[in-house]
């Protein structure tokens, strides 16, 4: 009987180990073939300085984007997937940047979420099909990697024209934004690869002209030529 008891023990830790085994296979194959298991690109940038209506307003925006999975050929609209930035969807008066100007606006702020997202874009190497610069120099992102939005004015567009799909994820805490797009292991060796460099000159008092490049693999690929006026805006 003792010997039978055993040899049932036996099985049964038999049983346990395989199953363990298999499980932890099956999850390591998974994973593997998983089209958004890699980081592609990585942004953080601090909340800090901001106020807590913007950053209000980029938690409710960096909310419709999170998750959101670009397949080959289809094309990121920021105002798009964010839509209207009203009070009844949660967004509040922030100091903001139209024209010339610095007007509290309702959803001001979300800029540096768009600015990220470009940023991101052009790591990548994704087709840049629209995006409009600030007339000025902002605090919160270098002049060149900028990307101003306005709902049914201004948006920042572009496409996924890699062969595989890319998801992009958004997230805000009190201090801080977070910007990942993800996907295959190959698209992340690929956009390790690459370097954006910035060129600043000064052809006026009071003017920056900033060109802006992309490096790959020995490869440089000029991506704009913008003229800023040089007065900090608030956001």
């Amino acid at each position: 009987m003792s010997a039978l008891k055993n040899a049932f023990k036996a099985i049964l830790d038999f049983k346990a180990i395989f199953l363990a085994l298999l499980t932890a296979a099956l999850v390591t194959a998974n994973f593997a073939v998983y089209p958004f298991s890699q980081v592609i690109v990585s942004r953080t940038v601090s909340l800090r300085p901001l106020s807590y209506e913007q950053k209000n307003n980029l938690y409710q925006a960096a909310q419709c984007i999170d998750g959101q999975i670009l397949k080959p050929g289809q094309i990121f609209s920021f105002n798009g997937r964010v839509g209207p930035r009203t009070g009844r969807r949660g967004y509040q008066p922030a100091p903001s940047y139209l024209g010339g100007e610095t007007p509290s606006t309702i959803g001001g702020g979300i800029c540096l979420l768009s600015s990220c997202l470009y940023q991101g874009a052009l790591t990548a190497g994704l087709k840049i099909v629209e995006r409009v610069p600030h007339l000025r120099t902002v605090k919160t992102v270098p002049p060149g990697f900028d990307a101003t939005v306005w709902y049914g004015r201004a948006d920042l567009r572009f496409e996924n024209d890699s062969k595989e799909p890319i998801e992009i994820k958004a997230t805000t805490t009190d201090s801080q934004l977070k910007v990942e797009f993800m996907g295959s292991r190959q698209a992340a060796i690929n956009s390790k690869q690459a370097e954006l460099r910035r060129i600043e000159q000064r052809p006026a008092p009071g003017e920056i002209l900033v060109e802006v490049f992309r490096s790959d693999a020995g490869r440089e690929t000029f991506i704009s030529r913008d003229l800023y006026r040089s007065n900090i805006a608030t956001r």
